[in-house]
């Protein structure tokens, strides 16, 4: 007994990283790393030997479902938009609190918990109904908002990861469509009755005095208590999911707004045109001076190369046809420069209304 109460103690004093993996044949094995999370260094130890746990889980799973892996409509795969969901639905929960009229309500619970208890016993089934049903439609508004600010997140961060894959931020309808879609798959799934109760069970809380149905406790038997509960949910379980519900084109239109804002506030040098020196440099001038016709653009360009020949090489491929200059190159060949040009501007977003 000694030796056990040791062990127990010396165990507690320090957080631990369990990590399982699989053998060659199969088996699982346990890893357990100890650190002290007063020594910095043993803190990035322990998280060092969690991404290692986790990269080995990683590369099982690509191993076992290949296909969660595959890249999607989106430029995403599975995995990826589950991580990103995971963050949103993690956001959902952390701030699940009542609006001031609920924690008014729940305070006069507290307070008129003997009178509720007679009245309980007093009406039976018709006050479990009338409470249920109340609550079901005060509690139903500020989960549904919950629910349309968790999809807003969602939609921020699929749209971010879409344009980094992308290389570009302009979003047309078709994968806009798709955006949409995945933002109210992921909105109606918070709104299903097991995330949304689990929401509102967390936002009301756990004081037993304050409990929608004070007289539970006091039953003697488990079959009781549940079949008290089983009347509370048949009347609120409806009620509140068809008032949640109600908000899904709320949560489309907050989607649709934070799609919006993302490409606004996106750069317009991303990963695909940062890879292109010629890209990248014709992309800075656009971006400073939208409106500058294609033949202006190659002269801003020359001009740009005469400090530094680096600084907007021209395209290889207008090299190997002769050119020595952007606009060397418009006079030889000047539909294929303006063409590349225009296809710069589409990638950014960039809209001019003249002829360029």
């Amino acid at each position: 007994m000694e030796n056990q109460k040791k062990l127990t103690i010396e165990l507690s004093e320090k957080p631990k990283t369990v990590g399982i993996s699989l053998r060659a044949n199969g088996t699982p094995e346990l890893s357990v790393f100890t650190w002290d999370p007063a020594s910095p260094e043993e803190v990035i130890k322990a998280r060092l030997h969690r991404q290692k746990h986790f990269k080995e889980l990683r590369h099982d799973a690509m191993r076992a479902e290949p296909r969660r892996f595959e890249k999607g409509r989106l430029g995403l795969s599975e995995a990826e938009i589950t991580a990103i969901k995971w963050q949103a639905e993690r956001g959902f929960f952390q701030r699940a609190t009542l609006p001031d009229d609920l924690r008014d309500m729940r305070q006069r619970f507290r307070e008129d918990f003997e009178q509720r208890i007679e009245q309980f016993h007093k009406y039976g089934a018709r006050e479990i109904a009338r409470v249920a049903e109340s609550l079901a439609v005060y509690l139903a508004d500020p989960c549904a908002r919950a629910i349309l600010n968790a999809t807003g997140e969602f939609a921020d961060m699929l749209t971010q990861a879409v344009i980094a894959q992308r290389g570009r931020k302009n979003i047309p309808l078709r994968l806009r469509t798709e955006l949409w879609a995945e933002c109210l798959h992921f909105g109606m799934s918070l709104a299903g009755f097991g995330l949304a109760s689990r929401w509102a069970g967390k936002a009301w809380g756990d004081v037993p005095r304050e409990q929608p149905l004070p007289h539970v406790h006091r039953l003697e038997s488990l079959a009781e208590q549940a079949n008290e509960t089983g009347k509370f949910l048949d009347a609120f379980k409806p009620k509140f999911l068809e008032r949640i519900r109600h908000s899904s084109s709320e949560w489309l239109d907050e989607a649709d707004r934070r799609i919006d804002l993302r490409c606004l506030l996106s750069s317009g040098i991303l990963t695909r045109t940062s890879r292109d020196a010629s890209k990248k440099a014709l992309l800075v001038l656009l971006i400073a001076n939208p409106i500058l016709t294609t033949n202006q653009v190659c002269g801003r360009l020359d001009a740009a190369n005469e400090t530094d020949p680096r600084r907007a090489p021209i395209p290889a491929a207008w090299k190997a046809g002769g050119a020595t200059s952007w606009l060397d190159a418009y006079n030889k060949f000047q539909s294929r420069v303006k063409t590349y040009v225009s296809k710069v501007r589409n990638e950014a977003g960039i809209r001019v209304n003249h002829e360029s």
